[in-house]
């Protein structure tokens, strides 16, 4: 039975390393089909004062997100090392309307993520939640 297994695999690793041996290496592979890419339909709108606005939607979620995004950042920091990340940490720690704790707590209790960010070339902030507080984060 022994004899009988060794003979089965030595023939299966000798027709490997022949079928291994008919492969001509030396050139590349033919590249296969491009995947096809799909991307959700949006529309866009321009405002008055310039803002591009692009609106993506997709209802099989009841959430809502914002994403704010604005040429700025690091590059523009003119000298001032920082001043993009330190403006975008402001962002989020209040307004005239409300102290930084209670803009906390009023997101908290909506369930509402706010965050701000800066790069080099932009600066971000974004606010998602539940749909049916979508007047509220915008107010955020």
């Amino acid at each position: 039975m022994n004899k009988l297994i060794v003979s089965f695999v030595t023939a299966v690793l000798l027709c490997s390393l022949q079928s291994f041996a008919q492969v001509d290496r030396s050139k590349k592979p033919e590249p296969g089909p491009a995947p096809k890419a799909s991307f959700p339909d949006y529309t866009e709108t321009t405002l008055p004062n310039g803002l591009k606005i692009l609106v993506v939607e997709n209802h099989a979620q009841p959430v809502v997100t914002f994403r704010l995004m604005f040429k700025s950042g690091s590059e523009f920091d003119a000298g001032k090392s920082g001043t993009a990340s330190f403006v975008a940490d402001l962002l989020t720690k209040g307004s005239k309307n409300r102290t930084s704790l209670q803009f906390a707590k009023e997101a908290d209790l909506l369930g509402v993520g706010v965050s701000a960010s800066a790069a080099d070339d932009y600066m971000s902030m974004s606010a998602s939640g539940l749909k049916k507080h979508m007047t509220k984060v915008l107010d955020l």
